[in-house]
């Protein structure tokens, strides 16, 4: 019977009467199920002239794979003339021509009217920056094809059926988002946010226009940062961006209860937050009552975070209490009664009822970081107080080698000890003098880390091969560039330099690239050790380093991305071991701050060898201004270099 299904629904027409084939199955399925082999096969043959009359008389027809399903169906098998009047009512039934129109053409056909009509929506993904993409039509497809088939799986449908039924609503709603604004939609997606944003269409001209322009999206993008203030909604979301006239994407019976006032909603077992932003016009024009929400609405900014963060609300209330109009109603009810909190008071639109006041005294603590002591002891006995929710984020950057943590402490027992200015460490005098140190970053990295004091092994000679390196040096501040020398090899601070790829002592492969930072004295030639912890920064490292096996999993850009990004490890950090009550004014300054004295600004280049030490790399392999390799040390030890009879 699986068989029979699969065929028939692999090689029916685009066309075919979907309905009519369903009811033709079932009859096949109830026959099947009485076991009389006579009623089978009454119910195959009405199946199988039903397929076969969805073929236009030109087109090509193949009754070979049928046969073979025939004859494994053990029914049939048992019962010969069962099996003959099937196989009979396919007699010199196949035929030569062309192609009828398949599911797949019909497929490709929507997705290229969809490509060729689609809105233009580059400026508001410029507008968003970050990771935010739009999904083309091929990736929109396989999406909407694996949704539809979950569902009609759910609905019982078997599974060539689930498949084809798919791709025929596939096909559909490409095109009706092709050619009527009312249904057309275009989905971004953030993985970094964990969020997309569903962009509807103006719904009024005939031109696909999205329903909001870019200024106003990235204000849709601020809310869904709000509602994940303090580690809150990290579940995935989706905002849709409604226009007045959109059709679908709503059942009737939410629908039917919405009023033309209602700015925004949820509902249980919805799809996020939807958002109407003619309608946020409407009022921002028409002004908002001061003690309508629970929060400042004095602008659009104002109003779109305040709308987000309170639907979120709903969406928190109905995972944690259930469906607002039934048995979750009841249960929050007694838990605000349980925890005495107060219905009424937060906003004339809480005092409306009690999911309603939850949201908007959410939406408060969010926004403000302020609640009634009542409502914290609410969401405290739910773990959604900011303490609960942000866990500690050692564990859960466990991937991490303990340097990292170390160097995060370090700069912690510099705060304890006082140490002035933060970013440079005690031996900040030493940087003054001149300069003549360097990049004070690198020797505070160094000091935390306890490889200040190691040297490199200093030898007559070093073996010439693709390892080998040049630096050279100017003398500055009263020290000959022979000196300068010598204090990288013997001494405990040596002069470590400022570069366009990350502070440290630079060394190049290009020997001619190294005389042209030298003086008299010439470049020193060095070599890297093949067992030196470098982080290659290339797809091939020119030292001949395996580079999966020497960066050993990290990803340095990854790890710099998640440092800075929304949610990251500078917040984890802020929240978890300074500040956890932080207001977002005061999360975004602390991490500022807390950059400051790692030492990293936020721009990879410029923070990359910093990262790196913070990993226990000992120094970065980088391509130079001629493409050919600098090798970056951080850690002295990780060289060999060549001293000269005389020494320096």
């Amino acid at each position: 019977m699986a068989q029979i299904e699969t065929r028939v629904f692999s090689s029916a027409p685009a066309d075919i009467d979907i309905d009519a084939l369903s009811e033709k199955l079932d009859a096949v399925r109830e026959a099947r199920s009485t076991e009389d082999a006579k009623e089978y096969a009454a119910a195959i043959k009405d199946l199988i002239t039903f397929h076969y009359d969805s073929f236009k008389a030109g087109e090509r027809y193949s009754t070979l794979e049928f046969d073979i399903a025939f004859k494994n169906d053990e029914l049939l098998a048992s019962d010969p003339r069962a099996l003959a009047l099937v196989r009979g009512a396919l007699h010199n039934k196949e035929r030569t021509g062309s192609d009828a129109r398949s599911l797949a053409d019909a497929v490709e056909a929507a997705k290229s009217n969809f490509r060729t009509n689609r809105a233009n929506v580059s400026a508001h993904l410029n507008s968003l920056g970050g990771d935010w993409t739009t999904k083309g039509a091929i990736e929109l497809a396989e999406e909407l094809e694996a949704q539809f088939t979950q569902e009609f799986e759910r609905q019982g449908a078997h599974a060539g059926e689930a498949s084809f039924r798919a791709k025929r609503k596939v096909i559909q709603t490409l095109n009706d988002m092709s050619t009527d604004p009312k249904k057309a939609f275009i989905l971004l997606t953030s993985k970094d946010q964990n969020a997309s944003i569903k962009l509807f269409m103006d719904g009024v001209s005939a031109k696909m226009t999205p329903v909001i322009d870019p200024s106003e999206l990235v204000l849709i993008r601020d809310g869904i940062n709000a509602s994940r203030a303090y580690r809150f909604n990290k579940e995935p979301i989706t905002v849709n961006v409604m226009s007045n006239q959109t059709v679908g994407g709503v059942p009737n019976s939410v629908a039917d209860e919405l009023e033309d006032g209602d700015l925004a909603f949820t509902y249980f077992g919805g799809n996020g937050v939807y958002i109407y932003p003619e309608k946020v016009k409407k009022l921002l024009k028409d002004g908002v009552d001061a003690d309508w929400f629970s929060t400042e609405t004095l602008d659009a900014r104002d109003l779109y975070r305040h709308l987000i963060v309170h639907e979120t609300a709903h969406l928190q209330m109905y995972r944690l209490w259930g469906n607002d109009t039934n048995t979750g109603t009841k249960a929050l009810e007694q838990d605000f009664m349980t925890f005495k909190v107060k219905k009424d008071g937060t906003s004339t639109y809480g005092n409306e009822s009690v999911s309603e006041s939850f949201a908007e005294q959410y939406a408060k603590y969010l926004i403000t970081g302020n609640a009634s002591p009542e409502f914290l002891d609410l969401l405290s006995s739910k773990g959604l107080t900011k303490a609960q929710l942000n866990k500690k984020w050692r564990s859960a950057f466990s991937n991490l080698p303990d340097t990292f943590f170390k160097f995060i402490d370090g700069i912690f027992q510099d705060d304890q000890n006082n140490v002035t200015p933060e970013f440079n460490g005690p031996e900040a005098s030493e940087y003054n003098q001149g300069r003549k140190y360097g990049a004070a970053r690198v020797h505070k990295l160094g000091r935390i880390l306890g490889f200040i004091g190691n040297k490199p092994e200093a030898v007559p000679s070093v073996k010439k091969d693709e390892k080998v390196v040049y630096r050279g040096l100017r003398g500055a501040s009263g020290k000959t560039s022979r000196q300068l020398h010598g204090e990288f090899v013997n001494s405990d601070m040596p002069y470590v330099t400022y570069g366009i790829y990350g502070d440290g002592a630079y060394s190049s492969k290009i020997r001619s690239e190294a005389d042209g930072y030298a003086d008299w004295f010439g470049p020193v030639t060095m070599r890297v050790k093949d067992d030196a912890n470098i982080y290659i920064d290339r797809p091939v490292s020119e030292f001949g380093f395996n580079v999966a096996q020497k960066n050993k999993n990290f990803n340095l850009r990854q790890l710099h991305k998640d440092m800075f990004k929304a949610g990251g490890i500078l917040e984890d950090i802020v929240l978890n071991e300074i500040d956890p009550d932080a207001t977002p004014s005061e999360l975004s300054t602390a991490k500022r701050l807390l950059a400051l004295k790692l030492g990293i600004t936020g721009d990879y280049e410029n923070d990359r060898t910093i990262l790196a030490g913070m990993l226990g790399f000992q120094g970065v392999e980088v391509s130079g201004n001629q493409q050919a390799s600098y090798a970056i040390i951080l850690d002295r030890s990780m060289m060999q270099i060549e001293v000269p009879a005389g020494g320096f």
